[in-house]
């Protein structure tokens, strides 16, 4: 798999699904931490290390199977060609994750799972930069709730519910986030946003993602 496709679709994997729930876990416990202005409320939201997440690293021989597969796809979807919809299990989201090298600043940091119609992402930020050196380092051990649709053509990636620490966001913060569409940072980049016009339906079924294209003539 050439290095700019490999990193291309890390953008769309990065800005869709995951990257912005990391930003979304931090901006939670930040904005709370900021509100109280209270050190124990730090001590109580984080954690003095990192939770443990499941690594998904593939054979060299299946990823570059899977590399083809999205790449496949995603000329596809540049070009306005027909293309069989792609079906990307657990596994595969995880694997792309976990060893797309244009992905490395959470590298080790998220995992995915699809349940229902709705993927979760479990998450382990580190807080580099604390107003008390005393208590560093701290972790944002997280886990998000997340519904993806599209709505006339436009991707929405919503935040359904957060846990931090294992307590649920509180409703002053969750409830601005919810109206948050996480996938508008998609639609900066004009190949990105292209791309994503090329798709007709986005569905979260039976553990996997499937991503089907417009047919050839388009909308």
């Amino acid at each position: 798999m050439a290095v700019k496709q490999k990193r291309k679709f890390g953008k769309i994997l990065y800005y869709v699904c995951l990257v912005l729930l990391v930003l979304l876990l931090v901006a939670a416990c930040c904005g709370t931490l900021l509100f109280w202005k209270a050190k124990n409320l730090c001590l109580k939201m984080t954690d003095d290390r990192p939770r443990s997440l499941p690594e998904t690293v593939l054979p060299v021989g299946e990823y570059e199977t899977l590399g083809k597969k999205v790449e496949g796809f995603m000329a596809a979807a540049r070009q306005g060609e027909p293309h069989e919809p792609l079906v990307l299990g657990e596994r595969e989201v995880n694997a792309l994750l976990a060893q797309n090298m244009g992905l490395q600043s959470i590298q080790g940091k998220v995992y995915v799972a699809f349940f229902q119609n709705h993927f979760h992402a479990f998450a382990s930020i580190p807080l580099r930069k604390m107003p008390w050196r005393a208590i560093q380092p701290r972790y944002v051990n997280g886990t998000g709730v997340f519904s993806a649709t599209l709505q006339n053509g436009v991707l929405i990636v919503c935040a359904e519910a957060l846990w931090i620490k294992g307590q649920r966001v509180p409703p002053v913060v969750m409830n601005r986030l919810k109206s948050i569409n996480l996938a508008k940072e998609a639609y900066k980049d004009v190949d990105t946003a292209q791309m994503l016009s090329r798709v007709k339906s986005l569905q979260i079924k039976d553990g996997a993602l499937t991503v089907e294209l417009f047919p050839a003539q388009g909308p």
